[in-house]
């Protein structure tokens, strides 16, 4: 693909036009002994032409990116679109009847994340959109479904109880604003509650905290924007015309599905709002019937949490404490992906009692990507991983792995090799280590790609390609694994 003005379609972003499968790739380095199973990664990957003055990262294609690793080597490695119906007709395929779970948004695909749960792979994307199951050879099965639940998508991020075996998760729709939903599945695929929470608009979402106790809903300043849709000869978006036929037809989803898209080829509908009033909710998992307890904070915006939990304070009052990225504003002069300016590592201890908030910096340096040992979520977690960054390059580049003390409040970090991007740390049933994984860039075809010197879990990976990770870039195309100038890292 020639070089456009657009960063998230060129270098190690640059889409990926084929499907291939390649038997046997040799290995650069050494897979570690008994790590045995699938390393899976999803992301976007537009199929065709897109306008490069307003392509946005989040609305390309979903593309899942796989290496099955076997006894120290690898014995295959592909990528496959996400079939939903839009990606099947754009590759000139049979269309299907739109299928049950897809009644959301149908301009974008499943490309964010990736999560094992009662047995099958799912394919997960925000917004409303329908997530997807996809086989262990990466082929789409079709869309998901959780017995119980209503037509619709999930969420990117739903938080997995490590003693329950539930997902909890805060799902948005793109469309008339004021109220999200908290959603519980169970451990073999129930929905067994879901319940609206009122907000202020129509926020992005894109994580959540939990805790023993409560989940934290997320009611940041990014929040849906008709105006930055193109507008027709009237002077009207297409956007502003499909909300006047829901507010009189009062159907929810035909908005959104205009918003995406009109985003494929068009402004990304979502916005910084200076004036939108920046809270964190908490919601009692425990107790239904207990409304929300809202907590204000300063103007930011949070795409990945680190670790969420609960402990007494020094006088007495419970706290739920919440370690997450923060950005200073989003969305608000690069409509392309998130770079607005350099993150910081941050922490919001909200007091049940008195209400108060405190928000104190535990780390300067930009970073993002973070993962604790799954085992400790909604528990304190001592050690978090993040990945460095390079903030204001046009698009996100990651620089440094990061090891976190979170009781000690220290940190240590390991420059990337020349040439290699870093992305999330995955941890393996066996080991309680992590290693990072990175990808290096292909800036040819052909040459080496993606590295997994990463202990990828068992036979599931869940790993991330929404905002910031490299799962949708040109790298991941390539046929070769490697491990040199990471795998000895111990920290």
């Amino acid at each position: 693909m020639e070089e456009t003005g657009n960063a998230y379609l060129n270098g190690n972003y640059a889409p990926v036009s084929e499907e291939v499968t390649s038997w046997n790739p040799p290995v650069v380095g050494r897979i570690p002994e008994g790590l045995n199973g699938l390393y899976i990664r999803n992301g976007p990957n537009p199929i065709g032409d897109v306008d490069p003055r307003y392509y946005h990262w989040f609305v390309g294609d979903g593309m899942v990116h796989g290496v099955r690793i076997q006894d120290g080597e690898a014995r295959w490695y592909r990528n496959r679109w996400v079939r939903s119906p839009q990606a099947r007709q754009a590759l000139g395929e049979a269309s299907r009847r739109r299928p049950w779970g897809n009644r959301g948004p149908s301009g974008i695909g499943a490309n964010t994340n990736v999560l094992g749960h009662n047995g099958q792979i799912l394919a997960l994307v925000e917004a409303g959109v329908a997530n997807y199951v996809i086989d262990e050879d990466l082929s789409t099965v079709g869309p998901a479904r959780f017995r119980g639940k209503r037509p619709g998508g999930f969420s990117a991020h739903p938080k997995r109880d490590p003693v329950t075996g539930e997902l909890h998760a805060i799902s948005y729709r793109l469309g008339p604003g004021g109220h999200v939903l908290y959603q519980v599945i169970s451990r073999d695929g129930r929905l067994i509650r879901e319940e609206k929470i009122q907000v202020t608009g129509c926020p992005m979402i894109h994580d959540c905290g939990m805790t023993e106790n409560y989940i934290l809903v997320l009611d940041l300043p990014v929040v849906f924007d008709p105006s930055k849709l193109a507008r027709d000869q009237s002077g009207r978006t297409s956007q502003e015309r499909s909300l006047d036929m829901v507010r009189r037809l009062r159907l929810p989803f035909m908005s959104a599905r205009a918003a995406l898209r009109a985003s494929r080829n068009g402004p990304f509908p979502y916005s910084w709002d200076p004036d939108y009033p920046p809270r964190i909710g908490l919601i009692s998992r425990k107790e239904p019937s207990i409304a929300p307890q809202w907590f204000e904070i300063d103007p930011c915006y949070i795409f990945h949490v680190v670790s969420s939990y609960e402990e007494q304070s020094a006088t007495n009052d419970r706290e739920v404490i919440l370690n997450a990225v923060r950005h200073p504003r989003m969305f608000l002069t690069d409509r392309h992906g998130p770079d607005e300016g350099g993150t910081t590592l941050h922490q919001w201890r909200l007091a049940l009692r008195s209400g108060r908030t405190m928000e104190p910096q535990l780390d300067d340096l930009s970073q993002d990507f973070p993962r604790i040992d799954d085992r400790m979520t909604g528990r304190r977690a001592a050690v978090a991983y993040t990945v460095g960054l390079r903030a204001g390059s046009g698009a996100l580049v990651a620089e440094q792995v990061i090891r976190h003390d979170l009781d000690r409040q220290q940190r240590r970090t390991r420059e990337s090799p020349a040439g290699v991007q870093c992305s999330e740390f995955t941890r393996t049933k066996t080991a309680d280590e992590y290693l990072p994984h990175a990808t290096r860039k292909r800036f040819r075809r052909g040459t080496l790609a993606p590295c997994s010197p990463c202990r990828a879990r068992g036979l599931r990976s869940r790993t991330h390609g929404g905002p910031g990770t490299s799962a949708s870039a040109r790298s991941t195309s390539a046929s070769t694994m490697s491990t040199s100038g990471v795998s000895g890292a111990r920290w």
